[in-house]
């Protein structure tokens, strides 16, 4: 059990955006874009039930370079995007189960519309309703997959708290996903603090993500390579740090940690960096 409490694993899978689960919008014409790199690289995955980490007995790398965007498209409603484009190999795999190979291509692109229903000085209270499209790509030579094979629709609940120089936010909802898979139970917290003259921003994040019981998808081939398993769990409490050159342009690095229920995800060490332009 201790492996799964310490072992450490990329935040690409809650991908790289920075203020996704804040509940502040933006206003009118306002936005923030944001263009980061994810890389991961395993030969086992992490299985809870186990306590330990389950060997998969081929080596996968997963790359993820994904573009996040914010735009204000009225005082209190927020448009948001995620684009990831990834590249996912395998290599010194028993062919026998799965052939070595190579795959890449579009992962789940992400929509969102935050709508703020209650602010009453730094304190903010949103709704949002978010859609994970079905543009990932899966082989079945290889069993490799560059995201789930499901459209999600993921209502929820949003809060923050704010002040000059530190801020926390939260946020719970559910996601519905078809084509046999099970819905999702999604929650998220951060806590920010700004040092250097609001030079540098630390956050700490926890992150979860909780597949239920009842699914029906066939994984196929995928059970050798790891990755985006339909069944798949996690836990990851985190650290952020943005660097801001200037009041416009900062720059990011993250890193997590995989804690129990994590379930069904590469164990990896690895981390996250992006750049971020706002206006």
């Amino acid at each position: 059990m201790k492996k799964l409490l310490t072992y450490i694993f990329l935040i690409c899978l809650t991908g790289t955006h920075i203020y996704a689960q804040q509940a502040w919008t933006k206003e009118k014409g306002k936005f923030f874009s944001q263009v980061g790199i994810s890389t991961l690289a395993f030969n086992s995955i992490i299985d809870n039930k186990l306590g330990e980490f389950r060997p998969i007995n081929r080596d996968i790398t997963d790359i993820t370079v994904g573009f996040y965007g914010e735009y204000g498209l009225l005082d209190g409603l927020t448009l948001s995007g995620n684009l990831p484009f990834k590249a996912v190999s395998s290599a010194n795999g028993n062919e026998l189960q799965a052939k070595n190979g190579s795959l890449s291509g579009l992962s789940n692109i992400n929509l969102g519309l935050t709508g703020r229903i209650y602010q009453n000085g730094g304190a903010v209270v949103s709704g949002k309703l978010r859609a994970n499209l079905p543009t990932a790509t899966y082989d079945d030579a290889t069993g490799l997959r560059t995201g789930f094979d499901a459209t999600g629709v993921a209502p929820s609940v949003l809060f923050g708290l704010g002040a000059e120089k530190f801020f926390l936010s939260g946020e719970f909802g559910y996601e519905i996903r078809n084509n046999g898979y099970a819905g999702r139970t999604l929650a998220g917290f951060q806590i920010g603090k700004f040092f250097m003259n609001k030079k540098l921003l630390a956050i700490f994040n926890l992150d979860m993500a909780y597949t239920n019981d009842g699914g029906t998808y066939d994984d196929k081939k995928s059970e050798f390579t790891g990755l985006y398993l339909s069944d798949q769990t996690y836990l990851s409490p985190g650290v952020k740090l943005g660097y801001y050159a200037s009041p416009k342009i900062a720059i990011w690095g993250s890193i997590g940690v995989g804690v129990p229920p994590t379930n069904n995800v590469g164990a990896s060490p690895g981390f996250s960096l992006s750049v971020s332009y706002s206006n």
